[in-house]
């Protein structure tokens, strides 16, 4: 079916949505909760399979509301007191009570997690037994698609409610479009039906605000904030932007009991995808309209090179894929041209297609920092026609082209690499799992 604006505003729905928590170790909790609710008891004994890219994004990560990391403890407290109809906010209802009894069980072997490294992207199977009772739960493709709910080996019926985004959005076709296309569909809608996306604005500043100021995680954003007042840095829109993502990825991967809106499945990508533009907005002074359209179409090509990248990959989400689309979406909220607005991408994809994801954790935030502070620079140089040359390494005549090479680099190239990276992360003296 082609891409209209109807089309696009499901994908749109479905991509930016508020999480709390990191979304792997959260998308396990949530398929431990469904599996709870349906077995009605806490289960004897929980067996959870995973990916490669689940495993490695859950393993350094601080869930919301403890003081605890890891696959094993989002897993016990999902299935506890995790509620499914929560979607990525599932763990919304921890206490200090339920944080004891899931490392008990924990403890006492009653759990398991295995990666399964033939699977990719995102993929988890939990499987849950109480007395006679089995029941098998599946995620599959995105982060809060549960694609199948089983009770002793037959099917329930009735479980597609459980997630509104299971239904196919489009993005197959997504990825055919021409970028000039897509933005044309989003100049064309209406500004009461983004409204929704300014949202995501208060949410991720509200998140930056607090990591700031209690000083979390690494602290990355408080030190920068330190720079400026040694004279180090500059008190500016790109400090500024680094500043704040920064002290976004601090509060959420240590824990903040807050949410932050998503893109494409990630909350680290929707800060990229959000806070670079609005910060932008505010020192430009644009109108809200044209910044919800701006953001609009940062989600959409966040989305859209990730149809290419894949949803997980060893290439970080955060640089090359909502980098490109803040920065694309930078410069079209800055009146360029279809040509500057495509050599943004490029120039973030010529300048950080190196950068790899070596799982969530604290220092996210560095890379975080730097992708935000890359979109910025990107977009303006390009306003200036500073653009990489398509005789440069991967960089091809076109944005769509470009985007297709880095796919196959993800794909084909960075395969073993992903596999690396996680041996090396595992022979670690001290895990995090």
């Amino acid at each position: 079916m082609p891409i209209n604006q109807e089309s696009l505003l499901d994908i749109l729905r479905a991509q930016v949505i508020p999480a709390l928590g990191c979304t792997e170790p959260i998308a396990v909790a949530l398929a431990a909760a469904r599996a709870r609710e349906e077995l009605g008891a806490i289960p004897d004994k929980m067996s959870v399979f995973v990916s490669l890219n689940i495993y490695k994004n859950s393993m350094g990560v601080y869930i919301p509301g403890t003081q605890e990391k890891g696959i094993y403890i989002a897993a016990a407290l999902g299935m506890l007191v995790g509620i499914s109809s929560l979607k990525l906010q599932v763990l919304e209802k921890i206490e200090e009570s339920s944080i004891m009894i899931a490392k008990q069980y924990i403890e006492q072997k009653h759990l398991n997690v295995t990666p399964v490294l033939e699977r990719k992207g995102i993929y988890i199977k939990v499987e849950a037994i109480y007395e006679e009772k089995m029941c098998e739960v599946v995620i599959e493709g995105k982060h809060d698609h549960i694609l199948s709910v089983k009770l002793n080996g037959q099917l329930v019926e009735n479980f597609s409610h459980i997630s509104n985004s299971s239904k196919s959005n489009s993005l197959d076709d997504l990825g055919k479009l021409k970028i000039s296309q897509l933005m044309k569909i989003i100049k064309g809608m209406k500004s009461s039906e983004l409204e929704f996306l300014l949202n995501g604005v208060e949410m991720n500043r509200a998140i930056a605000k607090a990591g700031l100021k209690n000083k979390l995680g690494l602290a990355i954003g408080t030190g920068l904030n330190e720079l400026i007042e040694d004279g180090i840095l500059g008190r500016d829109l790109i400090s500024t932007i680094r500043i704040q993502t920064a002290s976004a990825a601090d509060a959420r991967m240590n824990g903040l009991n807050l949410p932050v809106m998503t893109s494409g499945g990630s909350g680290n990508q929707g800060i990229v995808a959000i806070l670079p533009i609005a910060l932008a907005a505010e020192h430009y002074n644009i109108r809200p309209e044209r910044l919800a359209k701006a953001i609009a179409l940062s989600h959409i090509l966040n989305v859209y090179i990730k149809q290419y990248t894949g949803s997980l990959s060893a290439v970080c989400g955060c640089a090359v894929a909502a980098g490109a689309g803040a920065s694309a979406a930078i410069a079209w909220m800055l009146d360029g041209t279809d040509d500057q607005i495509a050599g943004a991408i490029k120039n973030i994809v010529g300048n950080l297609c190196g950068m790899i994801c070596d799982g969530a954790k604290a220092s996210c935030a560095f890379k975080l920092s730097t992708a935000s502070t890359e979109s910025i620079l990107a977009a303006e140089l390009a306003l200036k026609n500073v653009i990489i040359a398509e005789t440069d390494g991967i960089i091809s005549s076109s944005a769509e082209e470009t985007i297709m090479n880095l796919g196959e680099i993800c794909a084909k190239g960075m395969d073993m690499a992903d596999k690396t990276i996680m041996e090396v992360m595992m022979r670690k003296p001290v895990n995090c799992i």
